[in-house]
């Protein structure tokens, strides 16, 4: 292989990775890890010509330095580390590239191994780990447990029992009291009352268990108590109420459940676009989900959220000219929320339109002859619609500007004239075509006249009798 071969050399960790022109890859294991005296590795390559170059892949596109190989093994073979120092076996895989160490460093075979015979840690006892008693922990101490003290038992404390105290008493009274009667004010959400122990400590929690929001003491004569949540719970939150002894004991929680008193945010809502005739969106799980009619009163549909995810469909009569629906969600509270706007489909024609010539000047005010060739729309267009006008039967159409516009001269057949109209979503009305007309701006020519009989002197002195 000859140095043209090579397009760059690369340092991958402790390996060099040669890569070729021709897209092949050469990776050598290891060229950059130093022998265990320091030494380094070096790469030869062989041209065709036989010449041998030592190379400096450290720089990427490599330096080279031509070499002779005969020098450079005896070279190597004359060092203090002898002819371990040249890898051979790089010559064959590399074709005409080789390794060298010595100059190139190369392995001495000293596993650095310096720990206690045949047991493979660091320290100077015959166990396996690497502390310097005789046991197979890793604590200093001389027992066979993995905690620090002297005993034999898996605690941390000085004792012979299981346990993490350094006492062998029991508390006198260890039974959990029954869960307390407790009761939520339904109206405002912001009292409990019930019963407990005598003197018991009462804790109220909030939806997750462990947060207390409230807490009190009963009634040391007949355990009642009453207590006061701030702010009040108002939208069906799931709390518990436990009550605590005078010995420390805390019972299990009384499940209780808030009033639902807040209103749900307004559900999602779309109308599906090719028919109108459904609406989908997601409300909260389980809410009954209405569909008004833009007037707000008249119900179009109604249907249930999926309990668990709250999607939802619901089927309506078809709203295909862009209505404005209002869609809310009712919670099992029975609280209804705000309405969001669903917009219907446009997929509605809009109405014809009509138009006439504003001045008709002709022998009769309807014959379609006129000097003015004005064209009015005598009809009112749909919000946001536009509208258009044709001169030649509809064959093209023509923007309209205004409420008219101004023919030219000219005479159009019957049906030449029409407009429509386009509503905002583009669909275009029935077209109006107007009768005949003809648009004449041209003054006639002038005409001619004499007397009939000059009865004067002469016959152009325009005397007669």
């Amino acid at each position: 292989m000859s140095r043209a071969e090579v397009a760059v050399f690369e340092r991958v960790g402790l390996d060099l990775i040669i890569r070729l022109h021709s897209g092949k890859t050469i990776r050598i294991i290891d060229f950059y890890e130093p022998s265990h005296d320091g030494q380094t590795n070096e790469l030869v390559f062989e041209e065709p010509d036989g010449s041998t170059w030592l190379v400096h892949p450290e720089h990427t596109s490599g330096i080279y330095e031509q070499v002779d190989w005969l020098e450079l093994i005896q070279s190597a073979t004359e060092s203090e580390r002898g002819i371990s120092g040249v890898i051979f076996p790089a010559l064959g895989l590399l074709g005409a590239a080789g390794a060298v160490a010595g100059l190139a460093g190369g392995g001495s075979g000293d596993d650095n191994n310096n720990g206690g015979p045949g047991d493979g840690d660091s320290d100077a006892d015959s166990d396996s780990d690497s502390d310097a008693d005789a046991d197979a922990d890793a604590d200093a101490d001389a027992d066979a447990d993995a905690d620090a003290d002297a005993d034999a038992d898996a605690d941390a404390d000085a004792d012979a029992d299981a346990d993490a105290d350094a006492d062998s008493d029991s508390d006198s009274d260890t039974e959990a009291p029954l869960p307390p009667s407790a009761q939520l004010d339904q109206q405002t959400g912001g009292t409990i009352t019930g019963r407990g122990e005598p003197g018991a400590e009462i804790i109220i929690y909030g939806p997750d268990g462990t947060t207390i929001i409230g807490s009190g003491t009963a009634d040391p004569v007949d355990g009642s108590f009453e207590i006061t949540i701030d702010p009040p719970l108002t939208n069906g939150e799931d709390i518990t109420v436990t009550q605590t002894d005078q010995a420390g004991n805390e019972s299990e929680p009384t499940p209780l459940e808030a009033p639902d008193l807040t209103d749900p945010a307004a559900p999602s809502a779309d109308v599906d676009d090719a028919t109108g005739a459904t609406v989908t969106g997601v409300a909260e799980p389980g809410a009954t989900v209405t569909v008004y009619a833009p007037d707000g009163t008249t119900v179009l549909g109604t249907g249930t959220a999926d309990p668990g995810t709250g999607a939802y469909t619901v089927t309506i009569p078809a709203q295909t000219n862009g209505e404005d629906l209002l869609v809310t969600q009712t919670d099992g509270g029975g609280n209804e929320s705000p309405p969001s706007t669903a917009t219907a489909p446009d997929l509605t024609d809009p109405a014809a339109i009509n138009a006439e010539l504003d001045n008709d000047t002709g022998s009769s005010a309807s014959d379609g002859v006129t000097n003015d060739g004005t064209v009015v729309l005598t009809s009112v267009l749909e919000p946001s619609a536009t509208w258009q006008y044709t001169t030649n039967g509809g064959a093209t159409w023509n923007p309209g500007s205004g409420s008219s516009v101004l023919l030219p001269e000219g005479v159009y057949a019957d049906g030449a004239v029409g407009v429509r109209q386009v509503d905002e979503a583009g669909n275009e009305g029935t077209p109006t075509f107007l009768g005949p007309i003809t648009v004449d701006l041209t003054d006639p020519a002038a005409i001619n006249a004499e007397l009939d009989n000059d009865t004067g002197s002469s016959a152009s002195d325009g005397v007669t009798n």
